[in-house]
């Protein structure tokens, strides 16, 4: 029989993004699972970037979300207050907050590796 695993918030790593926009709070949970929480303050966007291995599952907690990519990262969609999302492994994107109220996320990350790579941008 298993045990229950918790992890108190203050136990999180906090990590702030290249941009200075988006504060990440994450705490590895085992088995290539790790959870984390992030919250951007508003009209905020985070750099390109992808997560490696890792297929990543969110919840818009608060605030509304725009995340971006594909081709010149030109593909996009905008989320609300109890919405879902997830993105596929190595897939190069951007989010931010396109709102006037802080924006909190929170989600899983299935896999392994590094969980944020940054780079440029997406191919044209």
């Amino acid at each position: 029989m298993g045990s229950v695993q918790s992890v108190r918030a203050g136990d999180m790593t906090a990590t702030v993004t290249p941009s200075g926009a988006i504060t990440r709070r994450q705490a590895d949970m085992g088995d290539g699972i790790s959870a984390g929480e992030s919250r951007t303050p508003p009209q905020s966007m985070s750099g390109w970037h992808h997560h490696g291995d890792h297929t990543i599952y969110f919840h818009v907690a608060e605030g509304r979300l725009r995340v971006e990519w594909g081709p010149g990262g030109k593909e996009s969609a905008e989320l609300s207050a109890g919405d879902f999302w997830t993105i596929p492994p190595n897939t190069i994107h951007r989010e931010g907050n396109p709102g006037t109220e802080e924006q909190r996320l929170v989600g899983f990350f299935v896999g392994s590796g590094p969980v944020v790579v940054n780079v440029g941008g997406p191919e044209a």
